[in-house]
């Protein structure tokens, strides 16, 4: 008798083991790793792997937009109006590689530069012959009564970005719509003017891919002409 109820405890005790290892696998949670940010991460930044630490969360928690992949992260910048904060997720969409960064290319611009836009419905050029990283030259050419006048008006701009009609970064041999090129503030002035008196060509700098800063020819005859109030401010 004792021994029958022996096997039947045993018995149970096995069933009770069943049944908890089979509530543990039905209602177990996965867990996943989730990489989260170590310190505030301002825009126009590179993450690199110091930016970065994991931590471990219920599967059933992690929103879609979450991104789990570090080498989705990893060189990844943030966007210029994006700021991560310490111990936060890396979400889709506030992260791009910097050659689409419609923006990336600003943040190499100093105190004293800006980025101008030329619109290849307003300047003699031929576009899609030009690509992000190049000098170009920008030359001046107009009339004053029977004279034409035609001289280099700056060398060495940088162009920072090339732009399709809805302001999408160009990659491609797409048409072109506008430049974004890098020039110093106190040039700004006088290609608005140039524009508004003249013609403007863009050629590719002889010293296409140089480091070289922009330069306005200030010996120029067209900048003395540009300087002159009356000249400046004809149609």
């Amino acid at each position: 008798m004792k021994k029958k109820k022996l096997i039947l405890v045993m018995i149970a005790i096995l069933l009770s083991v069943i049944i908890a290892i089979t509530l543990f696998l039905v209602f177990r949670k996965d867990k996943v790793t989730v990489p989260i940010s170590t310190h505030t991460i301002r825009p126009w930044t590179k993450i690199t792997s110091e930016d970065i630490t994991y931590i471990e969360l219920d599967e059933d928690l992690i929103f879609d937009d979450i991104i789990l992949d570090t080498d989705d992260i990893l060189d990844k910048y943030t966007l210029a109006q994006t700021t991560i904060y310490p111990k936060s997720f890396f979400f889709k969409g506030m992260l791009e590689d910097e050659g689409m960064m419609k923006d990336g290319a600003y943040r190499y611009l100093s105190n004293d530069e800006v980025a101008y836009e030329l619109y290849t419905n307003e300047v003699k050029i031929n576009a899609q012959a030009i690509t992000s990283g190049m000098n170009i030259d920008l030359y001046l050419t107009l009339k004053d009564q029977n004279t034409i006048h035609s001289d280099l008006l700056l060398a060495n701009a940088l162009v920072l970005n090339k732009y399709d009609r809805d302001g999408n970064v160009l990659r491609n041999n797409d048409p072109v719509a506008s430049l974004a090129i890098r020039i110093k503030r106190s040039d700004v002035n006088y290609l608005n003017k140039a524009l508004a008196i003249g013609d403007i060509s863009v050629i590719v700098s002889s010293e296409a891919y140089s480091e070289r800063d922009t330069k306005l020819n200030e010996e120029s005859s067209i900048i003395k002409y540009i300087d002159s109030d009356d000249n400046a401010t004809r149609e």
